[in-house]
């Protein structure tokens, strides 16, 4: 029987039982792909906060500003909810590059808007995207990484959260005084393109998770539950937001 990946022959004392860094050759492409995908989505969601003035008054979007947060946030939990039993049936690749093609495409039409209501259209796929793609790396996680190495990635996750709320608000808002609230979005996408290139050569071998605790039929289930629950959401904001507008009455 071969030795785990990162494990070897020699027991507890020996070097070759050591797992290898996060940061070591075998593992340094997936670590920061994986890094570079949870810090953008957190920049998405959290460090746009002080470019959406400037993007209000630029699209005329003054009296829907809370829809581009709000939108996205419920776009994201239901691709969420939607992409745990995807991933159950299919492994992480499908919902991988979805979540690829939603997040890319709805920040170049966030970044390319002429109004306010394309604006948070892109908004509302770009959480789409960032929802599909969130819950496959817990997935990869588990099955291209040694157990002894996984909750220190965590750890950065946590970091990787944490550190574009602190320092993301003031990035965007130079991007947004000194080049072009479009930027924050546009220089976004081509990070996440990378970001996947980077995880894709220790993901196109994996497949479907061995053992899941749900029933048949069970997955589907819950995620089209959490799936209406959002769009039920997402309507009553839209509702909300319209009838406080008076122009749009």
């Amino acid at each position: 029987m071969t030795a785990p990946v990162g494990e070897g022959p020699h027991g507890a004392g020996g070097a070759a039982s050591r797992p290898r860094g996060l940061m070591s050759p075998a593992y340094r492409g997936l670590v920061v792909g994986l890094l570079a995908i949870v810090t953008c989505s957190a920049f998405e969601a959290m460090a746009v906060t002080t470019a959406m003035p400037v993007v209000a008054a630029d699209l005329g979007g003054e009296r829907a500003y809370g829809l581009a947060f709000s939108l996205f946030l419920t776009a994201s939990l239901a691709a969420t909810a939607a992409a745990g039993p995807w991933c159950d049936r299919a492994g992480p690749r499908p919902s991988l590059l979805v979540g690829l093609v939603l997040m890319t495409g709805g920040l170049l039409l966030a970044g390319g808007a002429w109004d306010f209501g394309v604006f948070t259209v892109g908004r509302m796929v770009s959480g789409a995207g960032t929802g599909f793609m969130i819950v496959p790396l817990y997935v990869i996680i588990g099955q291209a990484l040694p157990s002894a190495l996984q909750p220190v990635l965590f750890s950065w996750f946590s970091a990787a959260w944490v550190l574009p709320s602190l320092v993301g608000p003031y990035i965007s808002g130079l991007l947004a005084q000194h080049a072009s609230w479009r930027w924050v979005f546009f220089g976004v996408a081509p990070i996440v393109i990378v970001a996947v290139v980077l995880i894709w050569p220790r993901v196109r071998g994996l497949g479907a998770p061995e053992e899941t605790s749900l029933a048949p039929g069970e997955g589907r289930r819950r995620a089209l539950l959490g799936v209406l629950l959002a769009a039920g959401v997402a309507a009553a904001q839209w509702a909300a937001q319209s009838w406080a507008d008076p122009a749009a009455r």
